[in-house]
């Protein structure tokens, strides 16, 4: 039960979350006071996998219908909804309070936010409409904010540009998903461009917030939070992710073909993401 419990978190979703919230505390500090880094992350996990463990509750219905989901620990019986809805209840109150009482009010009051943007908004338009990519991406590219906020306590212009930066990187990395995927999507009912739009149009859209991406990411040389170093490699990773993504024109045509780029631009996101991260951080 404790294994099926933890995969309803999104375990490996969750883990790049509180990356991306480290690399944000890191980022707002001079120096890092490991306990208090520790305890923010520790209640920051508690909020991203109790809205994880909702989430997965709530589209139980949907995961029966998709290969790549029916094995989850909810649509496989494995576990009831009832010990979901506590346990994921359970998780977000702890997390939020801890994170209220024992962090600063601010990061408190954004995560807390952020899952409810994503419980409530963003889970349900799935199913209605492609621009959910969107809006999936909002309460997605909170993180890195809840780390500055819960280093600082306050927002200013960098972490701005995390949000940005992390909110047009996510669009590319979902669409890529959501090609590859689309016949499951289409069985199980979500829109998604793929499947009422043309592969032409998708990959515009992923071509333009690639872009933004790579511009956002440079930005913190501007706002004197990063070197010249770190620039030179933040424009090399950008134009390795605007490469892969725009080589996917060249499939457009053929599913298998198109499948296959699709899963080159999903890698090189995940890929690109971790590398950027760091390299704001170290140089």
């Amino acid at each position: 039960m404790f294994k099926d419990l933890i995969n309803l978190t999104k375990p490996r979703l969750a883990m790049l979350n509180v990356i991306a919230a480290g690399f944000g505390y890191a980022l707002s500090v001079e120096n890092i006071v490991w306990v208090k880094f520790y305890e923010a992350m520790l209640y920051t996990s508690f909020v991203i996998c109790g809205a994880g463990a909702l989430n997965c509750l709530m589209e139980i219905d949907l995961d029966k219908k998709m290969k790549r989901t029916s094995s989850r620990p909810l649509p496989s019986g494995r576990l009831s909804k009832k010990s979901a809805l506590i346990f994921g209840s359970t998780l977000i109150f702890v997390g939020s309070l801890g994170l209220l009482l024992r962090v600063n009010i601010l990061t408190g009051l954004i995560s807390l936010s952020s899952a409810i943007f994503y419980l409530v908004f963003y889970t349900p338009m799935k199913m209605r409409s492609p621009y959910a990519v969107f809006v999936g991406a909002i309460p997605g590219a909170l993180p890195p904010v809840i780390g500055y906020a819960a280093g600082v306590a306050q927002l200013d212009s960098m972490a701005l540009v995390l949000f940005v930066f992390l909110f047009s990187w996510q669009i590319p990395h979902f669409l890529a998903i959501s090609i590859y995927s689309r016949k499951d999507y289409e069985n199980a009912g979500v829109v998604v461009y793929p499947n009422i739009t043309s592969m032409r149009h998708t990959l515009n859209i992923m071509s333009f917030f690639t872009s933004l991406t790579m511009v956002s990411s440079f930005m913190p040389v501007f706002l004197g939070k990063s070197g010249d170093v770190y620039g030179v490699v933040s424009i090399l990773l950008g134009l390795g992710f605007q490469i892969t993504c725009t080589k996917a024109y060249q499939a457009i045509g053929d599913i298998s073909a198109e499948n296959k780029a699709a899963k080159r631009c999903f890698f090189a996101s995940i890929l690109y993401l971790p590398l950027l991260l760091s390299s704001m951080f170290i140089l």
